[in-house]
């Protein structure tokens, strides 16, 4: 192991449980150059018009209040552009798609912990049509390693409240104090926190 995730087993250490979140930490989140940008602007939405939709309704979506679709068609109704259905179906295999972008090296920390006798989470933000038809299969290897998975948009509550917080501990079987929550935002992590759990700011190796 690079000495980037010695660290990170090393601050592991005194927990019994490490749970992940997904996306910034399982699967690399897109970047500035996601083709999503340039595939809304060929629709005719520019890219900060979409940043802004995405920043007011990513929550509802991930808490399975609306599907992808539906935030799409809402984002671009919002600014006034009209689209079609065909648009918005590859705006969300592109949408989708941007998440997969899976991490071995994150794999080979979770075997290294797993060997180190810890119990293994994922807590996160996700819908239940991303989570049945994207990460179900294609993130297998993480999950074979897991002992509790939760999902924002198959509980209907999302971080960072503390409810979500409460049901992963349980699910993990172990006192929060005992769990150490790695996530790349900071708003999660002090949730965790205020949850009773130990918790860190995570960001992968460029």
């Amino acid at each position: 192991m690079t000495a980037f995730w010695e660290n990170w087993r090393h601050r592991a250490a005194s927990a019994q449980g490490v749970v992940f979140d997904y996306g910034g930490v399982i699967a690399r989140a897109p970047g500035a150059g996601w083709r999503l940008y340039d595939s809304a602007e060929a629709c005719g939405l520019p890219r900060a018009r979409l940043a802004e939709g995405f920043a007011r309704w990513r929550r509802a979506y991930d808490v399975g209040e609306m599907t992808c679709a539906e935030m799409f068609a809402r984002v671009f109704a919002e600014a006034g552009v009209a689209v079609s259905g065909a648009q918005i179906a590859a705006l969300v295999d592109e949408e989708q798609r941007g998440w997969q972008n899976l991490v071995p090296e994150t794999l080979d920390f979770m075997r290294q912990l797993k060997a180190d006798g810890k119990r293994l989470g994922v807590l996160t933000n996700m819908h239940e049509e991303f989570y049945r038809n994207r990460y179900a299969e294609n993130a297998a290897a993480f999950r074979e390693l897991l002992d509790a998975e939760v999902v924002s948009g198959i509980e209907r509550i999302g971080k960072p409240d503390r409810m979500i917080f409460d049901v992963a501990a349980s699910r993990m079987g172990l006192p929060p104090e005992r769990l150490l929550f790695l996530d790349d935002n900071a708003a999660n992590v002090e949730g965790a926190r205020a949850a009773g759990w130990q918790s860190e700011l995570f960001r992968l190796e460029d």
